[in-house]
């Protein structure tokens, strides 16, 4: 709201217009900036209360400010603890810098000077004379009130190189509190590339000045002979000491303020753009970067970039890339990466790391996320083929560490991709807890709960992380059975090639970028339908690489499927060496010694120990517990020393731990004869001699057989014992 200058008077009271003319303004600069008085009768609309003492405001319309004002109060307010209010601005209307309009001209000119005061008074008699002048509110308005960070409307101003001088008022030299202030101020402005001087304006014998003082006694010239210091100067010696740990606490306290995030609906991922870390989002017009979003009304930032443990692919770039790149060429180039990097059993376990690289990627649209399990004794690669896997995955973390909390979270707030890196790995995630993490990765939905507040009592102090994620496990000790079974496990041979270079983050991030663009141009696309590879969990975890490979280079699919099969049968021939497979390995071959469909626990522990010295030799309770596993139940809940022998379902155990064990055939069980058992190659067909025998069984079920022999009685354990529930997956290494 500008005035005309000739009529200053009815806009001004006479009272107000004694106190700005006393700074020396002009009625042209006064009318100009818009400064009018507010008569009594609206000062309880303006402040929402009405003071008796208070007689009138003088108001300060701050330019382009959207019409936030700072009112001067005449009188001041006495208010609590001696303190006196001299400004009142709303509540809530946040803090803003005064740049009076010949200023606003100049902010992106660094060849221009700049001042700073206190105050608007003092910045618009700073204009008047030709000095370009920028007023704060107060010493430390120009920090968001919550944080202590700078204000946007600092970011205005080009400061690089520019002269940049501070005009504070002559009192400060003897206050240690504004001497601070006015460090960290100056600070700030050197920080953003200023060359920041501090102006030293001399007391007016017992009373203090202000630039608009001084400029009124001594005029520009006499300003142009003040005295200019550093912030090198010896008079900041015990500043300096404070403002190293007032940084600190600013950053803590920034940091506690602000909301993060780096996981919502759209977002394709983190990307760097100009220096800071920004929100790469897709949306229906296409992709859009972000420096922040809004989530059911609350404000979020990416995380700050030193908070970030992986390498972040540059906006631009992925932008290049998802308009030229195409994902076939991607693909043979991931291959070529991974070859120059280590030594595989084979060219084809190429493509299946090419393909985990891409599913990583695409998470949100599959079940489940195969672990891959590198399997050697030292010095065979595994760190080498697992560096580069992660350092193209998305949002990789190499992690030698197992500590729980550092894994949850990162697991939780990034849905992070990690490879874990560590000597005799299960043994470290007993010691740290972290069991139920890395068996839960590699199922969506899966949540881990850990008791962070005891002191809220039930129902309240557990908290459910969600862990689902991509994983990479390197060791040279066997882990659990029951995460070998949710991993594709490669065991690393021993190379007779010389790898020279290192295996670093920054010689992988263009395929990282590469790869971030393709989850851009595939996050609202679905994935191609794959039937499952393999049976079992095998082919639970495998097919989302089938949907990828379908997706990305199809003409590779059958290179990946064999592959897979020969991890199938490498897991068959696993298992065939577990206590389940051994076990397995003696009914076959104990074939004959079964009657009326039942087989002895006692023969069975004494062929599984056969030739096993005694200190490693298994008990029959042992024996009939993995029975009961394998779901071979006992003939009667009151006597578990005979098992009943079900022919179909025996032949799906046989196949599935690699059993082919050739038996001399006789089809008549009941006469102690000998049947014959080929496993592994008839698949689902039927074989005549079983069905023979489970015709048999059918009539005999309720036939008692009393006659044990010594291995019976061994056999012989508590009732109730073949009642216990065990994982099918979970087996017994000996």
């Amino acid at each position: 709201m500008r005035s005309d200058p000739s009529n200053i008077e009815s806009k001004v009271h006479p009272a107000h217009l004694a106190d700005v003319r006393q700074s020396g303004l002009s009625d042209e600069t006064i009318a100009q900036h818009g400064i009018y008085s507010v008569c009594p009768g609206e000062i309880k609309r303006i402040i929402g209360w009405d003071p008796p003492e208070l007689k009138s405001l003088l108001a300060f319309p701050y330019p382009g400010c959207n019409g936030f004002t700072r009112f001067k109060l005449f009188p001041p307010l006495q208010i609590k603890n001696g303190h006196t209010m001299r400004y009142y601005q709303a509540s809530g209307s946040g803090v803003h810098l005064y740049i009076p309009h010949p200023v606003q001209e100049v902010l992106k000119d660094p060849s221009i000077p700049l001042a700073w005061t206190e105050g608007e008074k003092k910045a618009l008699k700073g204009c008047q004379e030709g000095i370009p002048c920028i007023g704060l509110g107060g010493i430390w308005n120009w920090t968001a009130s919550d944080t202590k960070e700078a204000i946007a409307e600092i970011d205005r101003i080009a400061h690089v190189d520019r002269e940049e001088t501070i005009y504070f008022d002559s009192d400060i030299w003897a206050n240690p509190s504004a001497l601070q202030a006015l460090y960290v101020f100056a600070k700030e402005l050197e920080n953003r590339g200023a060359n920041a001087k501090i102006a030293v304006i001399p007391q007016r014998g017992a009373e203090k000045q202000g630039i608009d003082d001084f400029l009124v006694a001594e005029g520009v010239e006499g300003l142009k002979k003040l005295r200019l210091i550093t912030l090198d100067h010896s008079a900041f010696g015990q500043v300096k000491k404070w403002y190293k740990n007032w940084k600190k606490d600013a950053k803590v306290t920034t940091e506690a303020k602000e909301n993060y995030t780096a996981l919502f609906p759209g977002l394709v991922d983190i990307v760097e753009y100009d220096d800071k870390p920004a929100f790469l989002v897709k949306e229906s017009r296409g992709l859009k970067i972000l420096s922040q979003v809004e989530l059911e009304g609350i404000c979020y930032l990416p995380p700050p970039k030193d908070k970030i443990p992986w390498l972040v692919p540059r906006a631009d770039m992925v932008l290049r890339f998802y308009k030229e790149d195409s994902d076939q060429a991607l693909y043979n180039d991931l291959i070529t990466y991974h070859r120059g990097i280590s030594e595989l059993p084979s060219d084809s376990y190429y493509d299946l790391l090419a393909t985990w690289d891409f599913h990583t990627y695409l998470l949100e649209q599959v079940q489940y996320s195969p672990y891959l399990y590198l399997f050697a004794v030292p010095e065979r690669g595994k760190s080498r083929t697992g560096k580069g896997l992660i350092y193209v995955a998305y949002r990789g973390i190499h992690v030698e560490s197992l500590r729980d909390a550092y894994l949850v979270r990162v697991a939780n707030n990034y849905c992070a991709t990690l490879f874990i890196d560590t000597l005799d790995l299960w043994r470290k995630a007993e010691k740290n807890g972290t069991e139920d993490l890395l068996l839960h990765r590699y199922e969506r939905g899966a949540c881990v709960p850990r008791v962070l507040y005891p002191e809220r009592g039930a129902h309240r102090d557990t908290v459910y992380f969600n862990v689902f994620g991509a994983t990479v496990v390197a060791t040279n000790e066997p882990v659990s059975q029951i995460l070998q079974s949710r991993a594709l496990q490669i065991s690393m041979p021993d190379s007779f090639r010389r790898f020279e270079n290192d295996v670093t983050p920054e010689d992988a991030l263009s395929l990282k970028e590469r790869l971030v663009a393709f989850r851009a141009r595939c996050l609202d696309k679905e994935l191609p339908q794959a039937s499952k590879p393999t049976d079992g969990r095998l082919g639970d975890i495998a097919r989302p690489l089938i949907q990828t490979i379908r997706l990305v280079n199809p003409d590779r699919e059958n290179i990946l499927i064999n592959v897979l099969k020969e991890l199938e049968s490498q897991r068959k021939n696993d298992r065939r060496e577990t206590l389940d497979g051994r076990i397995l390995e003696a009914i076959a071959k104990l074939w004959d010694k079964i009657r009326h469909g039942k087989i002895e626990v006692g023969e069975i522990t004494k062929m599984v120990n056969e030739g096993v010295p005694e200190k490693w030799q298994v008990s029959s309770q042992k024996i009939g517990m993995r029975l009961s596993a394998l779901g071979i139940q006992p003939a009667k809940s009151s006597d578990v020393r005979q098992r009943i022998i079900d022919p179909e379902k025996m032949e799906k155990l046989f196949e599935k731990h690699g059993v082919r064990k050739v038996n001399p055939n006789d089809p008549n069980v009941q006469d102690n004869a000998q049947i014959s058992v080929s496993i592994g190659s008839c698949g689902n067909s039927q074989n005549n001699d079983l069905s023979l025998m489970s015709r048999q069984m059918s009539l005999s079920e309720t036939n008692t057989d009393n006659g044990l022999g010594q291995e019976g009685q061994e056999g012989h354990v508590a009732e109730g014992v073949d009642n216990i529930l065990f994982d099918e997956e979970e087996e017994i290494v000996i």
